[in-house]
This record gives C-alpha cells, sequence and structure tokens, in this order.
C-alpha cells in the first residue's frame, strides 16, 4: 500500500511513461488502486490534455483510471521512421505491461 494521495481529478494527475518492446507510452493514473482498472485510449489525433475531467473525475473516485496518449502524437516518441516501418503493438498486448491485461476498456472521454 502506497503512503501517496489518492489523485481523483484528472487535471492534477501527472503524466507519466511507460517505455515497452522499445516504444515509449504516456499516461495518466488516477483514482484509487485496486480491482480491474478503467483504461481509456485517446482517438486519432488526442493527446492526454485533450481528456474530460467532466467524464474521467467521476469515475476515478471510486475506480482505477488509466489513460493513454497514443504514439507518435504527444508526450510518446516514435522512432524517426516512415510511418509503413513503424509497427505499432498496442500496449495491452505487450508481456511487459501485465498490469493492463485485465482491464476494462471504454471508448474515448476525448473531445472530438
Amino acid at each position: 500500500m502506497s503512503d501517496e494521495p489518492v489523485i481523483t481529478s484528472y487535471a492534477k494527475a501527472p503524466n507519466r511513461t511507460v517505455t515497452t518492446s522499445g516504444t515509449t507510452f504516456a499516461y495518466r493514473e488516477l483514482g484509487p488502486r485496486g480491482g480491474i482498472p478503467v483504461v481509456f485510449f485517446g482517438h486519432l489525433a488526442a493527446t492526454l490534455d485533450n481528456g474530460d475531467p467532466r467524464i474521467i473525475d467521476p469515475i476515478a473516485k471510486t475506480r482505477h483510471v488509466i489513460a493513454f496518449d497514443n504514439v507518435g502524437v504527444e508526450a510518446p516518441r516514435a522512432p524517426s521512421r516512415p510511418p509503413s516501418s513503424r509497427p505499432q503493438k498496442p500496449l495491452t498486448g505487450s508481456s511487459e505491461c501485465s498490469a493492463t491485461t485485465r482491464s476494462t476498456c471504454s471508448r474515448s472521454p476525448w473531445a472530438g
């Protein structure tokens, strides 16, 4: 159990990163830990700053929430190669990120 306070405000949740298979993903994590997390994936051009706190904050009051940034959109930086030569593997398919393998996935809470 962590002594860190539980953040339930999307605007106050810090951006973090995780690297798996050579690709860095940015995410925000909030809400109480435990149980199956609710995972939000943004739409094509969404960044973490496009998340809507009116949707995410009420969920984070009672559930563990993880919001991901798409590779190459904002914080995560993929190698500078042509898109056709840069295969993108979803984070949830990675054995290195087992914390997200059991999750409640949701459509985008991002505006747009």
